[in-house]
C-alpha cells in the first residue's frame, strides 16, 4: 500500500470490492475485448489483438513499475504507446484514449452484484 500523504484523521474507511464479494474478471475481460474494438475501428489497429495489447501493457510496466499500483493510469499509458507506434496524428491521440477509456468503463459497469 502507498500513502501519498500524511494522514491526520481517519473519517472513513472504504472497501474495493472487485474480487472480494464477487469475481469481476469476467466483466474485465469483456471490457478489455470491447475497448480492443473500439480501437480497432482505426486503421492502424485493424490488427490490435488482445494479446498484443497485454504485451504492450506489460512493456509499459516494465518501464514504469509504479503504474502497476493505478490500474486506469496503466490502461491510458498503454494506449498511448500503441497510439506512439502507429502514424496516428498526435493531435487526435486524446479523442481516441477517450473515445477507448470510455468504451471500457461503459462495459466494465455492465454488471449485476449477486
Amino acid at each position: 500500500m502507498h500513502f501519498y500523504r500524511s494522514i491526520d484523521c481517519i473519517k472513513a474507511i472504504t472497501f474495493d470490492l472487485d474480487d472480494t464479494l464477487y469475481d469481476n474478471s469476467m466483466i474485465v475481460d469483456k471490457a478489455e475485448e470491447e475497448m480492443i474494438k473500439n480501437l480497432q475501428k482505426y486503421e492502424q489497429f485493424q490488427n490490435l489483438t488482445l494479446d498484443l495489447y497485454f504485451q504492450e501493457k506489460s512493456l509499459v510496466l516494465s518501464i514504469n513499475p509504479e503504474v502497476y499500483h493505478d490500474v486506469i493510469v496503466w490502461r491510458i499509458d498503454t494506449i498511448k504507446s500503441l497510439l506512439n507506434r502507429t502514424s496516428i496524428p498526435v493531435s487526435q491521440h486524446p479523442q481516441i484514449i477517450d473515445d477507448a477509456v470510455d468504451c471500457f468503463n461503459v462495459w466494465r459497469h455492465k454488471m449485476v452484484i449477486p
